[in-house]
């Protein structure tokens, strides 16, 4: 409940990470940073939270423009990010395993 705490708030964007809620998570691990510049914990989740969501992004985009083989390449990378991550990384191995069902559609 205390808003500058910073070890609070990092817990607080842990929670939500863990729950993929990833935008929302963010938001909390700056807010940590912003009471605690050198709280490295908060800053090493941030990254990764970014990383994830960026690469997780960039795996949709290439998906939906039917890069096939690229979308899979992404969604492999995202998925050695966090391995702890274990919502996220479901969503990443179906999105995975989804590309792969597109690629054997093509063959079949």
């Amino acid at each position: 409940m205390d808003s500058t705490n910073a070890d609070a708030l990092y817990v607080r964007g842990l929670c939500l990470y863990y729950e993929d809620c990833i935008d929302k998570a963010v938001q909390f691990f700056v807010q940590a940073l912003r009471m605690a510049p050198d709280h490295e914990k908060a800053r090493l989740a941030c990254r990764n939270a970014k990383a994830l969501k960026a690469k997780k992004e960039e795996g949709n985009k290439a998906f939906k423009e039917g890069s096939f083989d690229a979308a899979y390449v992404l969604y492999s990378e995202a998925l050695t990010i966090d391995p702890n991550n274990i919502k996220t990384n479901a969503k990443l191995y179906c999105n995975r395993a989804t590309v792969g069902s597109k690629v054997l559609a093509v063959f079949v």
